[in-house]
C-alpha cells in the first residue's frame, strides 16, 4: 500500500556542493631533455606530470630540430610526438638520435602545460660552448659533468659544439730502459727491456745493432710474433703502460775492449741502466762512459800501494825491498783492504822481533 512505502531522499550540504562544482586543474607536466654528446647524439626526454594524478593527460610534445625517436610506440603529427599519460602514471621517457651539427639550438614553448629543464652532457671528444642563458647548475655523475638549464617560456640556449683538433706529438713516452749482458765463453747473452706508456695502440719501431737476430719478444710477460726487417724491430702496443723484453745473442767471446750495443730507442730515453756481467777469470780494468756510471778504484789502489811499498822498502824495518811490497800489495788487493793491513804489521812485527831477538843476544855474549 502506498503508505507502507519508504522513500528516501538525498540532501547535499553547501560543502558538498561547493566541493563538486570545483573546475578541474588543467594538465600541467614538466619536460626534461638531456642531451648527451659522445661519438653519437642522443636525447632523452622525460615527461613528468606535476598536476593531479587522477585524471589522464594528453599532449602533443614538439620535437627538437632532426630528433629522431628510436620507439615506434609513439605517435608523431606535425613534428610533434603524441604522448597519454593514464591516471596515476607518473611519467614517461623515451629516446632519440640527434644529427651532429656545429650549432644546436633548444628553444622553450611558449605552452603553458609544461615547464621544461636542459641537460647537457658532453663527452671530452667535443667542445661545447653555450650562449643565450647562463647555466643554472653544474652536476657531476659517473665522473662525467652535466649542465643544466632552468628557461622561461620564449629564452632559446645556442649551443656551439665543434671536435677539438689533435696536437701533433708523440703517443709513446719512454719511462725507463736497461740493457743486461751477460759474458759467456763463447757468447754473449744480451737483454733489453723497456717500460712503455702508449696513449693509444700502435706499433713503435726500434733499430738492433748490424746483424743483429731477435730470439726473443715478450710484451708483458705475453710472448709476441717477431716482427723483424733487417735491423728493425716491430713492437705491438696498447694504450696503457707496459714492459717490453727484448733478447738477442752476440757471437763471439768478450774481446779486450767492449762497447755496449747501440740501440736505436726511436724515443727520447730516460733512466737508462747498462749492467755487464763478467765471469770470474776475466778483470774489468777502465769504464768509460757518461759521469752518472762505474768506475774502476783498481788504478788507485795500485798507486797508493806503489807509494806504500817505497816507503816500506826504504825504510829498512823488514828485509823486503820496494818491489816485493808492491808485488804482496798487488796480490792482496782483490781482499779485503783490512787483511793487507794486517799482514803489513804481522810482517813488521816479526822483523821488529827478530832484530830485538838479535840484539838481546849480542848483549849476552858481551856479558858473557
Amino acid at each position: 500500500m502506498p503508505e507502507e512505502q519508504l522513500q528516501l531522499n538525498r540532501t547535499t550540504t553547501a560543502a558538498y556542493a561547493t566541493l563538486q562544482d570545483m573546475p578541474t586543474l588543467p594538465a600541467f607536466v614538466k619536460i626534461e631533455r638531456r642531451l648527451d654528446l659522445g661519438l653519437d647524439w642522443y636525447v632523452t626526454t622525460t615527461i613528468r606530470r606535476v598536476s593531479d594524478s587522477a585524471a589522464p593527460i594528453s599532449l602533443a610534445i614538439p620535437l627538437l630540430k632532426g630528433e629522431q625517436p628510436l620507439s615506434e610506440q609513439f605517435t608523431i603529427k606535425d613534428n610533434a610526438l603524441q604522448i597519454n599519460l593514464k591516471p596515476q602514471q607518473a611519467s614517461v621517457e623515451w629516446t632519440s638520435r640527434l644529427p651532429q651539427t656545429d650549432t644546436f639550438a633548444l628553444t622553450a614553448s611558449d605552452n603553458s602545460a609544461w615547464l621544461e629543464e636542459w641537460r647537457v652532457a658532453a663527452s671530452p671528444v667535443w667542445h661545447v660552448v653555450a650562449t643565450g642563458l647562463p647555466v643554472n647548475a653544474y652536476e657531476e655523475a659517473d665522473a662525467q659533468g652535466t649542465l643544466l638549464w632552468k628557461p622561461w617560456a620564449g629564452e632559446t640556449l645556442t649551443l656551439a659544439v665543434n671536435r677539438p683538433q689533435g696536437v701533433e706529438g708523440q703517443t709513446v713516452t719512454l719511462l725507463a730502459s736497461q740493457t743486461q749482458v751477460d759474458v759467456g765463453k763463447r757468447a754473449r747473452d744480451v737483454t733489453l727491456r723497456l717500460n712503455l706508456h702508449s696513449s693509444r695502440g700502435s706499433q713503435h719501431s726500434i733499430r738492433l745493432p748490424e746483424g743483429t737476430v731477435l730470439q726473443s719478444l715478450t710484451i708483458d710477460g705475453t710472448k709476441q710474433a717477431i716482427q723483424q726487417q733487417q735491423n728493425t724491430v716491430l713492437l705491438p702496443l696498447l694504450p696503457k703502460k707496459q714492459e717490453a723484453v727484448l733478447e738477442w745473442q752476440e757471437a763471439g767471446a768478450l774481446p779486450l775492449h767492449y762497447t755496449f750495443p747501440a740501440v736505436d730507442l726511436g724515443l727520447p730515453s730516460v733512466n737508462a741502466e747498462a749492467h755487464l756481467t763478467v765471469p770470474q777469470d776475466r778483470w774489468i780494468l777502465w769504464a768509460h762512459g757518461p759521469l752518472l756510471g762505474p768506475a774502476v778504484l783498481f788504478w788507485g789502489v795500485l798507486v797508493v800501494l806503489l807509494v806504500l811499498a817505497v816507503l816500506l822498502g826504504r825504510s829498512g824495518i823488514t828485509p823486503l825491498k820496494s818491489w816485493q811490497w808492491f808485488l804482496l800489495g798487488v796480490g792482496l788487493s782483490q781482499s779485503s783492504s783490512l787483511l793487507m793491513v794486517l799482514m803489513a804489521f804481522w810482517l813488521i812485527a816479526l822483523a821488529l822481533r827478530g832484530k830485538l831477538a838479535v840484539e838481546t843476544w849480542q848483549r849476552s855474549a858481551l856479558a858473557v
